[in-house]
């Protein structure tokens, strides 16, 4: 016992709990005896800790290692167990220690773990207790021959038939280990050593119907026992459907599985706001760009609910398989039969419609074929699911990108819902039921071909974001000066013309924080608007287009904007008939986009003054002038400047101090420009130039020029 104080003594600095070695004494005669004294050594590249499923198909294996240990020369062996990552290397090594001839002479405890490098003195101190013990070592996955190496110094040569056991995926790692050495190869489950574990992992026997669809499942995973032990655990938890198990098997065919429960693992020690937002994530398909609005607005729509994304449809099963579904995410694929009864073909009866659908929380579709089959689909599983008394718990239905999808005049009655997002669905009307959706937070209509909102849209008093689409002149007709206030915070595409109620109409939105508008009206016409914005306190977001009858740009008024103090972000198209506007924006500002402003005076001196702007977009006659300026220390926070179709731009000055920390350069379409000032090579920051549609000969010049003055500045052209 004392040796095992000593041992304690040596290994109490370790600290950090990772991975562990396990040191074992065998007694000094040639056949293992009882032995009562343990030892624990801790060093890295050891982990023993996974949690251990059923296992199937490695009897064989256990006897020829054991064989191994307790046999063989007095001089000191390597047993090594080569095999891919997943095929069971741990899993036998446990076994093996686990075998009653081992177990009953040994024992081990987990320790903790410190990176080798930094042991120091320690290691000559483990090394003196071993060299004269006869021990049994398991190093579990050495991923190098370095580290490997490294070991073999803390281990003592000696004849008294001492062990190492290794796990590795690198066959040629012990490659220089000597006649000593004997290499297992761990070889994969056969079919039905696969299809017993899976069995197993379920804790139950695969029902008859599910037999063919379980199979297929494991063909993914080539007799590899972890993953078969995964799959098998997840559809534990599930309920026994062929739909269930259809999608999972979808999952796998795609290589998506992984991701899901990689997401599962991790948003499990995040707070239930940060867990909800990171499971979101699960909901889109590989390589998709993700929005930031789609998952503010699921979380919007009760967050504090959110469940795993493990599949597209998320269930909580009890033990007896069966399950109540809350997130329902369709990625339609032709390959596959995941929702049969959403895609034209329900089969399940009303009562087991209801024990499905009765607590969905979320639908989200992601059927993106053309044609008006998803269309119908959409509608047709809706109105199944309303008919029969489900959705009555439902937050969120996102459809976007689903071709004119059916909604049912019954879509009234999901009293629940929150979000309702139709964006590029190209639908024509909505239902007049909408107005009775009173818990209705936010509706999506942009790119759908809605041009009028149905009145009873302001009986929803809970309504705060509206998106509208532009570019079929969505009219915003506001609520009647009889309703009740309502709090709109976003008004995002509204068309407005001569026809608009602006006064006891628009401006009756005191509260906005995002407003986009699209004006067809003249100058005298856009004053009352103008107004109105000027005394929006609490807006955070402004873009403003105004054109005439034939759709061009035409004339944009504006009131100074100065006493805007949330506001951070602007976007204006047309020409200024105020130019005052651009010397009273607001200090708050971290964006401005200017297009066809048309200003007479160069706006530069003005816009540098603002200390908190971090992007600028100069487009398209934004200033008639032939030169600009950036005079010393201004934009002093300015990371990203895009310079587009300046067609009268001849010459650009960028005094020293200017942009310091500007990072990202692009000159698209500047013909006239005759050369990069000189004053941008200071600026250190600065990773990428993109030229885009400029002359050859502005090209040649820069690149020729740039490359001996500017380090690390990578110049992208492009036609």
């Amino acid at each position: 016992m004392g040796e095992n104080r000593e041992m304690e003594s040596v290994m109490r600095p370790l600290t950090e709990q990772e991975r562990w070695l396990t040191y074992l004494s065998f007694p000094q005669s040639e056949q293992p005896q009882p032995h009562r004294e343990t030892t624990t050594v801790l060093i890295p590249y050891i982990t023993m800790k996974e949690k251990q499923g059923p296992v199937v198909g490695i009897e064989e294996d256990v006897q020829i290692i054991i064989a191994q240990l307790i046999g063989g020369k007095v001089s000191r062996g390597v047993i090594s167990i080569v095999g891919n990552e997943g095929i069971g290397k741990t899993t036998l090594t446990q076994k093996v220690y686990e075998n009653s001839m081992i177990s009953h002479l040994f024992h081990a405890v987990p320790g903790e773990w410190h990176p080798l490098e930094v042991m120091g003195e320690l290691i000559w101190k483990i090394h003196r207790l071993l060299r004269h013990k006869r021990y049994l070592i398991v190093l579990d996955d050495i991923p190098t021959p370095e580290a490997w190496n490294t070991l073999q110094a803390l281990l003592p040569q000696t004849s008294n038939g001492s062990r190492i056991l290794v796990t590795t995926r690198n066959r040629d790692l012990l490659i220089d280990s000597g006649p000593d050495c004997y290499i297992h190869e761990k070889r994969a489950l056969s079919d039905e050593e696969g299809w017993n574990l899976f069995n197993t992992s379920l804790g139950f026997r695969v029902p008859l119907e599910l037999e063919q669809l379980g199979r297929e499942i494991l063909k993914k995973y080539m007799g590899m026992p972890r993953e078969i032990s995964s799959v098998g655990d997840l559809l534990s938890q599930k309920p026994a459907t062929l739909e269930q198990w259809s999608r999972v098997r979808y999952l796998i065919n795609h290589d998506e599985l992984a991701v899901h429960q990689t997401l599962n693992t991790t948003a499990e020690a995040l707070s239930p706001k940060a867990k909800a937002c990171l499971l979101y994530f699960g909901y889109f398909h590989q390589d998709y760009d993700i929005p930031a609005r789609r998952l503010l607005c699921y979380g919007l729509a009760k967050p504090e609910e959110a469940s795993s994304p493990q599949s597209n449809r998320i269930a909580s099963s009890s033990s007896s398989g069966s399950g109540k579904i809350t997130r329902l995410v369709d990625h339609f694929d032709t390959k596959e039969d995941c929702f049969p009864h959403i895609h034209g073909r329900n089969t399940l009866k009303k009562s087991s419609f209801r024990a499905h659908y009765g607590d969905l929380r979320s639908f989200s579709s992601f059927d993106a074929r053309e044609g008006p089959d998803p269309g119908e689909d959409v509608g047709n599983f809706l109105r199944w699911g309303i008919a029969r008394g489900c959705f009555k718990r439902l937050n969120v239905i996102d459809l976007e990108g689903v071709f004119q999808p059916r909604l049912p005049e019954s879509l009234g009655k999901i009293v629940e819902l929150r979000y309702l997002g139709l964006r590029r669905t190209y639908l024509g009307m909505l239902p007049s039921s909408i107005g009775n959706l009173l818990n209705l937070l936010t509706l999506d209509l942009k790119q759908t071909k809605i041009s009028t909102l149905p009145p009873s849209l302001w009986k929803i008093q809970q309504l705060r974001h509206i998106y509208l689409s532009e570019g079929y002149r969505c009219r915003f007709v506001p609520p009647p000066s009889t309703s009740s206030p309502i709090d709109i915070q976003t008004l995002w595409g509204a068309f407005v013309d001569e026809k608009s109620q602006v006064e006891y109409g628009l401006d009756r939105l005191i509260n906005l924080r995002k407003l986009g508008l699209m004006c067809q009206l003249t100058s005298s016409q856009q004053k009352p608007p103008a107004k109105w914005i000027a005394k929006l306190n609490h807006l955070e977001s402004l873009r403003l287009k105004s054109i005439d009858e034939m759709v061009q740009p035409s004339d944009l008024y504006l009131e100074p904007l100065s006493s805007l103090k949330n506001l951070s972000s602007i976007y204006l198209l047309g020409r200024l008939g105020n130019p005052i506007v651009v010397d009273n924006l607001p200090e708050s500002l971290t964006e401005i986009t200017l297009s066809l402003s048309e200003l007479t005076e160069n706006p530069m001196p003005k816009l540098g003054k603002l200390r908190n702007l971090r992007i600028l977009n100069l487009f398209a006659k934004f200033n008639t002038g032939k030169n600009t300026v950036c005079s010393s220390d201004s934009f002093p926070l300015l990371r990203v400047l895009n310079i587009w179709k300046l067609e009268e731009l001849e010459e650009w000055i960028v005094e020293e101090g200017a942009l310091t920390i500007l990072k990202e350069l692009e000159i698209r379409s500047c013909n006239k420009l005759k050369m990069i000032p000189d004053g941008l090579q200071h600026l250190v920051h600065c990773s990428e130039l993109k030229l885009t549609k400029m002359p050859n000969e502005f090209n040649e010049r820069v690149t020729e020029y740039w490359s001996k003055v500017a380090h690390g500045l990578s110049i992208i052209i492009k036609d």
